[in-house]
Order: structure tokens, then sequence, then C-alpha cells
């Protein structure tokens, strides 16, 4: 140390972790920052900040700041003497052997681990506490494994007491998204709190009035659960403290859930998405016999377990005095005032997009405002998309995955239409020559039938746009892991889409005439149409969780436009004829005149604003949204991986508006971050309401939230919400039997409120939403 008091071991260190692009800060003896850092989780300090904080006499200890500033930097931090690393260890290593060994490990002074890695493919969420044990005072938990993310910071070696183990902090290793998911999973393995279930998977309540016990109830008491997985396969590998941790079928290695006891009832919480259940959810025995036994079928299984000595008879209908029972699902009676609504003051723009917007809506027949924005959207997107970026967080480009939701015949098409005259209008007025003209009209087409479809046209134009109609058949088709077509369409798109800032190499062809040339920074945007009923109906939960479908931006469109009748549009004629503007035809030529080849993207200015109001973002909207939906249902949920692509889509969005409102010098200002960021959540929130609203796991689960949604929609107009019998036999389409068994299985559900009445001098029910 020197005479100063500046500890120079220290000071080397954090001068080689800012050059390894780690944000840095000084923290005193009880590893608290000596000042304010929030400036640094958003910038890396100076050579000469870093020195003169280390000068200060209460520097005694190194802190990295963890987050996207660091490169996506996370640290997976074990305490308690480091009691659970051995466990964790031996799993990680049996999953993904050799995983531990490239990472940077050091030991803390009291004998735990820090594990620091970078985390690719998403957006590094907040500090989680992951393991733990009860503490020795009422309501206390000991830490056992945490993360340290987004808003937070480690103490590090060379600081006293900490040793590094393995590995540098000048070059820490990067892991996947799956593996940073699967590290969590196993340390939530070694969680010896007590998991409160999920409200469905909660102990036996007291049977509803009139109810009875019911089957299920019963069997939650007196059923082997265990029994029923072995019966499927299911093999039981070890037991850590109360957890049992268990391996699905066709599995050699590794954990796929755990069984631990929980107010007096087996739960089975389960983190592989491999099985028929849903990934980081809670069991009880009956719905482990339902899913396995009965396909999700609940009530069959309640017949079954019936049949096996179960519970008390039910009466044919339900009591005459109702059935109260206490909602375990999220109350679909709220759905009107939860439904993401579209920001309508983001329809009120300029530039570019506003031009073509403005074009758009006076040639439909049927104006529809949001198809055209996102239309003038994809159309600037793919133009721009080589020649800009934004470096805010990451350099990121303007390929977009837009999708728009209308009813039929809402004026959809116009803005394909609008899209394919910009271009023939550009190849008109300004090319010179042929080759001009076929590489601008190379960049737009209707659709592609193959993933080599795809890469030819990017060879032909490396900025290509894709106009979709009918999106929800390309999703299904991705979503059919038996077509072998599609399975090759949705890994060249993901390629492409990670290849946008360096480059695309096709693979070799058998013939060498055959093989492509690379695709220098190719920038493929895509821009589709649905109904909303068949795209909610074309998604699955797997696809959600996949990264192509959470990558997409979508906006829907509720209400019905004005359609112009025969009338109105004998009376425009001669006194408005829409005339695409000539600053949509230069501007688009602008972009596109030297777009091949450009090597480096120009990047796009913001103001010094700017990067405190994305940074809140990332914090009261991505983070927020990410833990609330993993503590809530796991951490493999749709909704999270929604959420992780708010940033990277509100990136783009705000990238494309700022070359659409300055062509020649892009610049982004607070009100184009705060455009990004409106749309960006709506997009989220809009998917997130069809994970809750539309999403079905299973043909059976399909019939469920059908018959619930006819619940909804009947009940509106009654008092109280009651919808009787009979009009829900109709509005689904079903026998009064299959009906009445789809009611019973929502009522095990505990999502619907069953009364018996008397209507006509006949015996019947009537049901509402609980």
């Amino acid at each position: 140390m020197t005479d100063a008091g500046m500890p120079m071991p220290l000071v080397d260190a954090a001068l080689a972790c800012i050059d390894a692009g780690l944000s840095v800060i000084a923290a005193d003896g009880e590893k608290k920052a000596l000042h304010s850092w929030k400036e640094f989780q958003s910038r890396i300090p100076s050579r000469e900040e870093v020195t003169r904080e280390f000068f200060d006499a209460r520097a005694k200890r190194l802190a990295i700041v963890c987050g996207a500033i660091s490169g996506n930097l996370e640290c997976l931090d074990f305490d308690d003497g480091g009691s659970a690393w051995p466990a964790w260890s031996a799993m990680i290593e049996e999953e993904i052997p050799g995983l531990p060994a490239r990472l940077y490990m050091e030991r803390s002074p009291s004998g735990g681990r820090h594990l620091a890695y970078r985390i690719s493919g998403m957006a590094v969420p907040s500090t989680k506490l992951h393991a733990g044990r009860p503490g020795p005072e009422p309501g206390k938990i000991d830490t056992l494994i945490e993360t340290r993310g987004e808003g937070a910071y480690f103490v590090c070696a060379p600081s006293p007491g900490y040793v590094t183990l393995q590995g540098s902090l000048a070059a820490i290793t990067d892991v996947t998204a799956e593996e940073r998911n699967i590290m969590i999973r196993l340390a939530e393995m070694l969680d010896e709190r007590a998991k409160s279930p999920p409200p469905e998977t909660e102990g036996p309540k007291a049977p509803a009035i009139g109810a009875g016990d019911r089957p299920g109830d019963d069997y939650n008491r007196r059923g082997d659960m265990r029994e029923t997985l072995r019966r499927h396969g299911w093999v039981h590998v070890r037991t850590a403290g109360p957890n049992e941790q268990w391996r699905r079928p066709g599995k050699d290695k590794g954990i796929s859930a755990t069984v631990r006891v929980c107010d007096g009832v087996d739960v089975l919480y389960v983190f592989s998405t491999s099985t028929p259940f849903q990934a980081g959810r809670g069991y009880s025995p009956y719905q482990v016999s339902a899913i396995l036994d009965h396909a999700g079928d609940y009530s069959a299984a309640a017949s079954a377990l019936r049949q096996q000595g179960y519970g008390t008879t039910l009466p044919a209908e339900p009591a005459a005095d109702g059935v109260d029972i206490s909602g375990i699902l999220e109350q679909r009676k709220r759905q009107e005032e939860q439904e993401a609504r579209f920001p309508r003051r983001c329809l009120k723009i300029g530039g570019f997009i506003g031009d073509v917007m403005n074009y758009s809506i006076a040639k439909a027949a049927v104006p529809n405002p949001i198809a055209a924005l996102q239309g003038s959207m994809g159309s600037c997107a793919a133009f721009i998309g080589r020649r800009w970026a934004f470096h805010a967080e990451a350099e990121t480009r303007s390929n977009c995955y837009l999708a728009t939701l209308s009813g039929s015949s809402t004026g959809k098409n116009q803005a394909r239409e609008t899209n394919k005259e910009i271009v023939q209008a550009v190849v008109d007025a300004k090319c010179r020559n042929d080759h001009e003209a076929k590489r601008i009209q190379a960049m737009l087409m209707d659709d592609f039938a193959s993933a080599q479809g795809i890469i030819s046209a990017l060879s032909a134009s490396p900025s290509t746009l894709f106009q979709v109609d009918e999106m929800d058949k390309l999703i299904k088709g991705l979503a059919d892991n038996r077509d072998r077509r599609y399975q090759d369409i949705e890994r060249r798109l993901m390629q492409l889409y990670s290849s946008s800032t360096t480059s695309f190499i096709p693979e070799r062809r058998a013939r060498k005439e055959d093989t492509l040339d690379p695709i220098i920074n190719p920038n493929l945007c895509i821009f589709g149409t649905a109904t909303p009923g068949v795209f909610y109906d074309s998604l699955s939960m797997d696809s959600l969780r996949n990264g192509l479908i959470g990558r997409l931006i979508v906006f829907e469109s509720k209400e019905q436009p004005k359609r112009l009748t025969m009338r109105d549009k004998e009376s425009r004629k001669g006194l408005f004829e829409p005339k695409l503007p000539d600053s949509v035809i230069e501007t688009a030529w602008h972009w596109l005149k030297d777009d091949w080849p450009i090597v480096k993207a120009g990047p796009v200015p913001y103001d010094k604003k700017v990067i405190d109001i994305l940074s809140d973002s990332s914090e009261d909207i991505t983070y927020a949204e990410i833990d609330k939906a993993v503590k809530e249902y796991g951490p493999e949920c749709a909704e999270a991986t929604i959420w992780g692509r708010f940033n990277e889509n509100r990136n783009k969005l705000i990238l494309i508006r700022s070359c659409s409102d300055n062509a020649l010098r892009p610049h982004i200002t607070r009100e184009i971050a705060e455009w990004g960021i409106d749309l960006a959540e709506y997009s989220c929130r809009l998917m997130c309401e069809a994970v809750r609203h539309h999403v079905a796991e299973s043909r059976f689960h399909r019939l469920l939230l059908k018959t619930l949604e006819a619940i909804a929609i009947n009940g509106k107009e009654n008092e109280g919400g009651w919808v009787y019998a009979r009009d829900i036999y109709r509005a689904i389409h079903k026998s009064e039997k299959e009906a009445i068994d789809i009611i019973r299985a929502l009522e095990n559900e505990e999502k619907v409120v069953v009364e018996s009445i008397n209507r006509k001098g006949r015996k019947t029910f009537r049901i509402r939403l609980n």
C-alpha cells in the first residue's frame, strides 16, 4: 500500500477490468460503495476516475457492477460457507459437463464461491435469492445461493480475503441463455425453504358447500404420487434435504423435478420443459394423475379416482344452495380492465413512417391506422437496415418481425400494397439500369416456401422485407415438429436474425455453382398479418418460449374500422385522389442507392437523457415483469421469455423511428425513446394477455379456454355474470353431456362457480366465472 493509502493491487486489477469492458467501483471494508454508483450502471468509469477513486483511504475492496454495462455480466454467489457448492457443482457437471471449468471462479472470505459469466441471448435479471434455508429466528432466511444481476455489484479478488480459483476477470466466459437457466434451475433444486405451491396445487381445502369430499381432495391426502411417477418411467435419483430429486423418462442423467411435502401434501415441482407438465409450476398428486393417466382430462381423472374409492358421492347436479369456491387462477371477470390497450398517441408521428401511413390510410377502402403504422415501419426497417445502427446497450439493427392482428375485411391488405407501390415507384423514378431495378425489386417478397428460398432472396438483396398474409399458418408450421421444411425455415430465420451485425455464410452445396457467397449484414424483416382468433389459436406454450415467436412485435386493432360506402368512394373521386408523396420516394432512394455493399452501419447519436430513460424502462418494466412472471409461473414460463425481448424490440423501434424522423442525420430524442418504450411494452402485454386467455396446452385445455370465453362473453349481459347451462351448450357447440363434463372439470379446477336453480319448473344450473 502506498503512503496515500491506495492499495496498488486493487488499482491495477480495476484498470484491467475496465480495459476488459467491466464497470468497477471501490468499496470500503464493509463492502459498501464509497460514493453513489448509479451512473456506473450505465457507463464505465474512465481510468482517471478509477485511479482517483482508489486513492481514497477508505477504498479497501474492488467491486464489479453487474448487468448490461459490463457486457451482460451476472454472478452466481454461493453463501453460507459454500455449503451448497458441492451438490450444485456435481449436478451441473452431470447436466453440462465441463461448464464449471469454463467459468471465472473465486473463493470468498467465508469459504463461499463466486461464479462470474456473461449471458448471451437474454437480458440479465435483477438480483434474486434462488436457494435458502429457514434461519435460526422465525421469519428469517439464510442465503445459500443467489444471483447478482442488473442493478447490483459483487466484491471480488484481489480484495482482502478473496482468492481467484480459476479464470480471469479480464477474460470472462459467455454462457447461453439455456445454460444459464439450467444453472439457476439446479440452484433452485437446493432450496430448503418450504415452497408454497401455486394456488391450484395447495393442500386439500375444505369441501365446497354441497360438494361433498371430492375425489381429487381425498387423493391429495391418501394417494401415492410416487407410484404414478414410477409407472410412467420417472426415476427417483436422490434426496437432498427435504427435496426428492426425480428424473424424467427418456433421460439418462440430470434432474427434471423435485418432490417435497408442503402443508401436508406432496408437491411435484417441475423444472424440465420436456414433460407433459409446465415447467416452473408445482403439481398436486391429483393433478399428476390427471396429466399422466388421463392426458389432462380432470373430469376423467375424478371419475377414475371415485371408482377407486376416493371421495364421497356427489349429486348429479350441484346443491341447491350453490357452490362457493375460492378462485385459484387469475380473475377472468376482470379481463376487460386488464386488456392491453394500444397507445393511440403513438399514431401521431411524422417523417417517412407518418407520410407512408397517411397515404395508406387515405387510399384504403377500409382505413386501418394500426395496420398502416406497422406496414410503414416494416418498409422503413427494410430500407435502413444496413445503413444505421443503435449502440445504446449493444449494436442493434432494424431487422424486426412485425405482426398486425385485425379482423377479416379490415384493411390489412392495403399496408402490404402500399409497400409494393413504394418499391415500384422508386424503380420507376430513380433506377438507371436493369441491374439497379432488379436489386431493389428483389428486396420485397410476398412469401417464402423454403429456407433456401429465404437465403437466395437475401443473396439477391441483402435487405429484404417479407410480407406474409395469414401469418398464423407460418407459426403453425414452425410448431409442427414433423415438417422438416418448417424446421429449416425457423433455424434460418433465427440465424439470419442474429447475424444482422456480422455476416451470414450459407452452407456449402453439393454442386459448387449452387453455393452462395456470404451475406454481409443480412437485414431480414417480416411484416405479417392475421385475424386475432386464428393467430392466437396457432400459438402454443412451446412456441411462445422459443426465440422466434418471442421476437415478434405484435399490434392488434381491436376496434372495427369504418368502411367506406360506394357513396363515399364516389364523392371523393376528382376531389381527393391520394398520391404517394415525392418525399417518400426521395427518402427511400437515399437509403437504398448505396445499400450494396455497406461495410459498417453508422451509429445513431442520442441525447444523454435517453440512457437514463432506457435504463429506467429496463428496471421498471423488463426486470420487474420478468421477476413477477418467474415468481408466479416459474423460470421457464412463456411470460418471462416475452418480457426478455422487451429491451431488444424497444431499441429496434427507437432506431426505426429516429431514421424515419430524419433520414439524413437521425438523432434519438426523449420523445422517440418514449415512443419505442410504449409500443414495445404494449406488444409484450398483448402477448402475455394471449398466454393468459387464449393459448392452450392440449386439446382438452383448448375446450376449457373456449368455455371460459363463452361464459365471460355471455355473462356480460346478465346480472352477476351468470350464464344458463343451455346457453353454454350452444356457445361451444357441444352436446349437453360433453358440456357438463367440461363444466365439471372447470369446477374441479375452481375456475367457475356453479349454482343449482329451478327455471320454468325444470331443475337446471347456471355458471359464472370465479
